[in-house]
């Protein structure tokens, strides 16, 4: 088995990806960005970039780096392909900033430091008055002057009228939603006074409502996107499908216990509630 990168390795490594895209931005007046994790929501952190590193530097061109990581092809069409900021995809190695640690573990200045530097490629704090998105922004060294920014989906998604009156429930979540139990969630809902009409059918780990009986499944990102859009009222875990509401423009309710990290609590136009 080969040993793990050292500490001073993965600096070195960090430094030199660093360097790389500071020569293609600034001399081939290019960026070529990287996902380094493969989930929804680490591709949707990343979304609003291309926009940004164009309309607010002197970048022309915006490629997505084919040794990314999706977890499910239908991110990257939904999300890069469709972009308009995009100018396509090449095989050369890109920048790549990975998120937090989904756990709370406690960041410090020093971190964004080292990360705007070059010498760490993990994000682990958050500048006072920013979110975690304006924090993948910062660390690439761009800046329009805004904060609080949302992710980005710029594919028009058709509404479903059949399901405007639909109150959704989405059990499912991959990444850290906390320590939370079936019975912390009904005991949410029945004080909220809500009641799901529908529960999105299981497909990875998952926080199930038996009494639910009436089961959601989307067939594909885009049925899925229009199932998000077309809802009277959204309720799912601190996961993925959280910031793809966000992308949409869908006010959430997100529900999450302890131990989760809250820099992922990053829209404003949802409800964050510890259950």
């Amino acid at each position: 088995m080969a040993a793990a990168p050292s500490r001073v390795n993965h600096a070195l490594l960090s430094f030199k990806a660093r360097a790389v895209f500071n020569f293609n931005r600034y001399v081939r007046k290019q960026i070529i960005l990287q996902i380094g994790h493969g989930g929804l929501g680490d591709n949707l952190f990343l979304s609003h970039i291309p926009q940004i590193a164009k309309q607010s530097s002197d970048v022309h061109s915006v490629f997505i780096s084919n040794k990314s990581v999706f977890r499910d092809a239908a991110y990257k069409s939904l999300i890069w392909t469709s972009n308009p900021y995009v100018d396509g995809f090449v095989d050369e190695q890109g920048i790549e900033i990975v998120g937090p640690h989904t756990r709370n573990v406690r960041g410090r200045s020093l971190d964004t430091f080292l990360l705007k530097a070059g010498f760490d490629n993990r994000i682990s704090h958050v500048d006072p008055g920013c979110n975690l998105l304006d924090q993948y922004m910062l660390g690439l060294g761009l800046d329009d002057g805004l904060r609080f920014h949302e992710p980005k989906i710029y594919k028009r998604i058709p509404e479903r009228h059949e399901y405007e009156n639909a109150i959704i429930y989405d059990p499912n979540f991959i990444t850290n939603a906390g320590e939370i139990s079936s019975e912390a969630v009904r005991e949410f809902f029945n004080r909220e006074e809500v009641r799901p009409n529908f529960q999105m059918q299981q497909y990875a780990n998952v926080i199930d409502l038996p009494e639910i009986t009436d089961r959601i499944s989307a067939t594909s990102m885009e049925d899925f996107c229009s199932l998000i859009v077309s809802c009277k009222a959204l309720y799912c875990l601190t996961t993925g499908t959280a910031t793809l509401a966000a992308a949409l423009g869908k006010p959430c309710t997100v529900l999450y216990g302890d131990g989760v990290n809250t820099i992922y609590h990053h829209s404003r136009m949802h409800r964050y509630v510890h259950v």
